[in-house]
């Protein structure tokens, strides 16, 4: 995993974060809302679909920091827009877990891991570290639950552990996606 120099992220002025529309993706979102509430705005996107999202808002340069996050890009013409956008000041963030992620991973702007201590990561635990560690909030202990359950049920641990609560949380996710963000914030 890069070790990322973050700009503050309380000096920007719009910001997006471009996230998968599953579990691990909303768990994201919840977290971007709780550490930096109404500082985003959120494009959800299924996976293999994130270039030409992606690009549209690298061009059209309304917002001055985007994190895509649980998802990654793969076309050159994507990178090259995304290196003209941190050239022209703006903050640009990779928060991601799958494999095919890891070719970003030497740039500094890339936040990228499988797995830590022989654990499978997800998106929502990398952003989670993003935003303790890189800006320095901290978590409690709801948080920490929270994360570990999006966590285990994204890289299919709930089943090998007979984690009910990871299986439970995704149930209400399901049910619901609206009612779910709104009681995952008031519970953490």
């Amino acid at each position: 995993m890069n070790s990322l120099e973050v700009k503050d992220l309380d000096v920007f002025n719009r910001g997006l974060i471009i996230r998968h529309d599953d579990t691990d993706g909303v768990g994201c979102e919840i977290l971007a809302k709780i550490y930096c509430p109404n500082k985003f705005d959120y494009v959800e996107c299924k996976a293999g679909k994130v270039d030409p999202i992606l690009k549209k808002y690298l061009i059209e340069g309304s917002y001055d920091l985007i994190i895509v996050a649980d998802l990654s890009f793969d076309k050159e013409e994507t990178l090259n827009l995304v290196k003209k956008y941190i050239e022209a000041g703006n903050q640009f963030y990779l928060v991601d877990h799958h494999k095919n992620a890891m070719k970003y991973d030497g740039y500094d702007w890339a936040y990228v891991s499988i797995e830590v201590d022989g654990l499978k990561n997800s998106g929502t635990e990398l952003l989670n570290r993003f935003f303790t560690e890189k800006i320095g909030i901290k978590d409690n202990k709801a948080l920490i639950d929270f994360v570990e359950l999006v966590r285990a049920y994204d890289t299919w641990d709930w089943f090998a552990s007979n984690n009910i609560d990871a299986k439970n949380l995704v149930e209400l996710f399901e049910y619901n996606k609206e009612l779910f963000i709104e009681d995952m914030i008031s519970k953490i």
